[in-house]
C-alpha cells in the first residue's frame, strides 16, 4: 500500500532527521565550547534582544494576549532572554571567525542557485521568493546564513562520532560479552 510505505519511511526518517540535528547542534556547541569564554559586543546582544522580544510581541498580538503591567512584563522577559541572546550571539561569532579561518566563501553564483532552489519549491510563489532577495541586506544575510551552513557541514564532517547506541545494543544482544 503506497500510503503506508510513505508512512513508514517518515517515521523512520524522522530520527534520522533528529540525530543529525543533534550531530550538527553538538558540533556547534563543541566548536563554541572551545573558544572558551568571549566577551561579544553588548550592541549585538542588544540587537539580538530587540528580535527575541519582537518575536514574543508577536505572539502576544497573534493570540491576543496582554500582559496588564506592561513594563514589569517586559524587563522580566529581556532578563529572561538575556542570556540565550548572548550565547546565540556568541555563537554566530564564533561560527564567523571560524568560517574566516577556513576560508569559506558563498559565491554570488552559489547565491543565485540557492535563491532559484528556494524559489522553485515555493511554488506560485517563486517570484515573490525571488524579490524579496532583491535587495544586498537580503543577499548579505543569505550569505551569511550559507556560510554558516558550510561551516556546520565542516564541523560535522570533522567530527567524531561514537555511536553509544551500537555498542549498547550488541552487549544486550550479547555480542562481545567474555565466556
Amino acid at each position: 500500500e503506497p500510503g503506508v510505505a510513505c508512512g513508514l519511511l517518515l517515521l523512520e526518517a524522522a530520527p534520522l532527521r533528529g540525530a543529525e540535528a543533534r550531530l550538527r547542534s553538538a558540533a556547534v556547541n563543541r566548536a563554541v565550547e572551545a573558544q572558551g569564554d568571549i566577551e561579544v559586543p553588548k550592541a549585538l546582544v542588544d540587537q539580538r534582544l530587540r528580535g527575541m522580544v519582537g518575536e514574543v510581541v508577536d505572539e502576544w498580538r497573534t493570540r491576543r494576549i496582554w500582559p496588564k503591567d506592561e513594563a514589569a512584563a517586559f524587563e522580566s522577559l529581556r532578563e529572561e532572554l538575556t542570556p540565550r541572546a548572548t550565547a546565540q550571539v556568541k555563537t554566530a561569532v564564533v561560527l564567523d571567525a571560524i568560517a574566516e579561518r577556513e576560508r569559506l566563501e558563498v559565491t554570488d553564483s552559489d547565491l543565485d542557485d540557492e535563491i532559484e532552489r528556494v524559489a522553485g519549491s515555493a511554488g506560485d510563489a517563486g517570484e515573490r521568493v525571488r524579490s524579496l532577495y532583491g535587495t544586498d541586506e537580503a543577499r548579505d544575510n543569505l550569505r551569511t546564513r550559507l556560510r554558516r551552513q558550510r561551516l556546520v557541514e565542516l564541523l560535522v564532517e570533522r567530527a567524531t562520532v561514537r555511536d553509544v547506541a551500537a555498542s549498547t545494543s550488541s552487549v544486550i544482544a550479547g555480542e562481545g560479552e567474555s565466556r
